[in-house]
């Protein structure tokens, strides 16, 4: 399940984080979801697998973005490239 969600996080990643722009806000807005999605995975019983699944499929999605956010922003922001 974790590999589907890496794909669908690199189509939002293409297809949405670039057009959208803001950076900052986009990454504190995956930061919300990603905990809210931990909090949906403190109610999953024993009887409930398909919130399982969909949580942990929607989790893992949530979970790329912001890295590749934060490593583009760093990449690029820095002045000198000299100090990568």
């Amino acid at each position: 399940m974790i590999p589907l969600g890496t794909i669908i996080s690199s189509f939002i990643v293409v297809f949405i984080c670039a057009r959208v722009g803001y950076e900052r806000w986009q990454l504190f807005v995956f930061m919300i979801i990603e905990t809210a999605l931990v909090g949906s995975l403190a109610t999953v019983g024993l009887d409930s697998k398909i919130q399982a699944i969909v949580t942990i499929v929607a989790l893992s999605s949530s979970v790329t973005p912001p890295q590749l956010l934060s490593f583009t922003m760093l990449s690029l922001g820095i002045d000198d490239q000299t100090d990568m």
